[in-house]
């Protein structure tokens, strides 16, 4: 039976803000909508009682989106990124690439500890003056394989029985628009239980040319029908929707952004995370009958989360 769930993380934002640091406001939200836990990420340490073992379904684990350069030691994409020694820290926990390494697996151990049965992550890499272009300098195969040699390295940390989940972004990497670089991925990657978590509003992103929720239903739909060798392989949805292509094609025409902190604005104005509102968004679910749905938001509040949750489910014909 599919598992239904909300993004989560263990910042203070979320945790103290968010759920304003109390367990019972997260229980009251997913009692109200029938859901069965979180996806959980773990951006600081997590003391194992908030929010409790028996909520988190699932793990988003760490994702650094200028990591490619790192990982291949090109000083000179680093330096155009990271002004300055502090900055590259700032970003990586180190400037050495086998302590970062290690702090990822620090980030498996705990998803591990947790109990969740999935694992999600993000396969894709940019530079901050390739957004507004989309013109990316790696190709898509190069970043699936070093993705695919970056979770090799750590495969001992990743428990057989879990399911790892690779998500597809708009930038160079896994798109989930090309059914052999899917199939690629799987093939390099050692851990066998492997697939995917199909992320709506990335896949969104990639076409600007969108305008209405129907068009972009339409798009995804036609899509999966392509994605002949992995679609079974697609075990888990975020499901939220992204019409900001209107925007997305304006700034084409603009500079280059040149930082991170520019990059992140960007892309969170990109990535709007709004839910559905058009029935016909029953049709990806009945499609791809996943075995787990994100309700992925990114709310200022619990009552504007509580609000696009029910939103959100009401188009499913679940409220």
């Amino acid at each position: 039976m599919m598992k239904e769930l909300i993004n989560l993380s263990n910042t203070d934002y979320d945790l103290q803000v968010l759920l304003k640091g109390q367990p019972n406001v997260l229980k009251d939200l997913l009692s109200r909508h029938n859901l069965d836990g979180v996806e959980m990420m773990f951006a600081a340490p997590w003391d194992g009682i908030f929010p409790g073992r028996q909520y988190i379904q699932g793990v988003h684990l760490r994702f650094w989106p200028s990591w490619l350069d790192f990982w291949q030691h090109n000083s000179y994409n680093l330096q155009r990124i990271f002004p300055n020694r502090d900055a590259l820290i700032s970003e990586f926990g180190t400037d050495d690439c086998r302590q970062w390494l290690e702090l990822f697996r620090k980030n498996l151990r705990v998803a591990a500890a947790s109990g969740a049965p999935y694992f999600v992550f993000h396969v894709t890499n940019m530079r901050p003056w390739e957004l507004h272009s989309r013109q990316f300098a790696s190709s898509d195969r190069e970043v699936i394989k070093a993705a695919a040699d970056y979770i090799n390295a750590v495969t001992e940390d990743i428990p057989e029985d879990r399911l790892l989940l690779f998500e597809n972004l708009w930038w160079s990497g896994l798109t989930l628009q090309n059914d052999e670089a899917a199939a690629y991925l799987l093939q390099e990657v050692h851990h066998k239980h492997s697939g995917f978590m199909f992320d709506t509003g990335h896949f969104l992103c990639s076409r600007p040319q969108i305008r209405t929720e129907q068009e972009s239903i339409d798009y995804i739909l036609h899509a999966l029908q392509s994605l002949k060798k992995t679609r079974k392989k697609i075990y888990g949805v975020h499901l939220h929707c992204a019409l900001s292509g209107q925007y997305a094609l304006q700034c084409m025409q603009k500079k280059p952004l040149k930082t991170l902190r520019e990059s992140l604005s960007y892309t969170l104005d990109i990535d709007s995370h709004e839910p559905f509102t058009n029935q016909a968004v029953q049709k990806i679910i009945r499609t791809l009958e996943p075995q787990f749905l994100v309700h992925e938001f990114i709310p200022s509040d619990i009552q504007e989360l509580d609000h696009k949750i029910h939103i959100q489910r009401q188009a499913l014909g679940w409220e």
